[in-house]
Parts: structure tokens; sequence; C-alpha cells
């Protein structure tokens, strides 16, 4: 079974339709892909200093009887004001990984899941005269396109691109970079049929 998907032009024209094989969605799998995205979006960079990293300490503060206080061997002491910090953060790379599998079926979930909503806006192609933000409005206006939208392309050398560059709700993405975080985020799905044909080909293997 599949799905049709009804195929415009840029004058908002219906044009035809795209079979896209028909799946369930899958939650679950949605919701830990978008849980790695985003924990992978926050480099672990925080940092503290150990007593061997902090400045000073290089002598004994006092000496060791005495004086009637605590013995102390340096002032970097973690129990010193100043001193260096016990099992605190460090530097790390520790990212999420999701298997190959499980990225398909998250990719697969997120375009039904538009598809399902009519909210992903097939085009022949977007290819436009001259790169004016005034034109790609207007493209954008014909396909009802009126709130955030992420433009899925494989060549982002064309004058759409340039001209949507102003529209602060549009996001331009090459279709390898894309996932599935990146399309339930936008509120549409703007792509091209040969890009659909080329994600078909890339998911048509999942179990």
């Amino acid at each position: 079974m599949s799905r049709e998907v009804k195929v415009y032009n840029i004058l908002g024209e219906e044009i035809g339709t795209f079979s896209f094989p028909d799946s369930e969605i899958n939650r679950a799998t949605l919701y830990y892909a978008v849980r790695v995205h985003l924990y992978n979006m926050h480099p672990k960079t925080a940092s503290t200093k150990t007593r061997g990293m902090v400045r000073g300490g290089g002598r004994k503060p006092w000496r060791q009887k005495g004086t009637g206080r605590a013995r102390h061997g340096s002032i970097r002491s973690p129990i010193w004001k100043g001193g260096g910090v016990v099992f605190g953060p460090h530097p790390r790379d520790v990212r999420l990984v999701l298997p190959k599998k499980v990225k398909r079926r998250a990719l697969v979930s997120a375009l039904i899941d538009k598809i399902d909503n009519n909210q992903l806006i097939l085009v022949e192609d977007l290819n436009i005269e001259e790169p004016k933000t005034k034109r790609a409005i207007e493209v954008l206006n014909n396909l009802g396109i009126t709130s955030s939208c992420l433009v899925a392309l494989e060549d982002l050398n064309n004058n759409f691109v340039l001209a949507v560059r102003n529209v602060p709700h549009v996001e331009v993405k090459a279709i390898n970079e894309i996932s599935p975080y990146d399309i339930l985020r936008h509120n549409y799905l703007l792509t091209t049929t040969s890009v659909l044909e080329g994600l078909k080909e890339r998911v048509i293997s999942v179990g």
C-alpha cells in the first residue's frame, strides 16, 4: 500500500500525485530520535579546576605544630576558598548514537506525520527566475505556507535558496542533513519530487 501526496507547481496548481510507501507512525522511535538530537546539540564543555590546576599553594601555609590551628599542606586543597574542585565536570565527548535502522524508521514516521496532517508540500521544482525575496514569498503564499517551513533540497545553489534567506520562518537544509527533529519542529516541509524520491529509496528497506 502507499499514500498519495499531491504535487504542485510554484503557482500552487495541482499537477499530479506522488506515491509514498504507507507505514504506521512509530511515536516511541520519534521520541528517541528527538531526544538524541537535542542531547547532542549541547556540547559538554563545562569545566572546573582540580587542586593541581588552581593558582598558588606552592608552600605549606603554616608550620605543622604549635600554632593551635588545624594542619594544612596547601591552600589549593578543596576545603579552602579558591581551592580545587573535587569530582567537578570536565569537557568530554559523550554523544548518543541511534542505529541506522532506527534513524530511518524515525525519518519515515516524521514524513508520514506530515503527510497525514497535509503539511508536506510537494512541488515539481523550485526554480525561480531571480533571487528576489518578494518572489519567494509569492511562491510560499501560492502553496499555502504562512508559518514555519523547512525546505529540503539537493542543490542549495539556486535562486530560491538565495531568495528565502531573509524570510524569518523559513529554514533551508540539504536533504542529507535533515533529521526527524528538523521535520517535526517546523509546521511545513517543502520539497521536490526528486528529493522525495531519493528519500523514498533510502527508507524503502525499513522493516
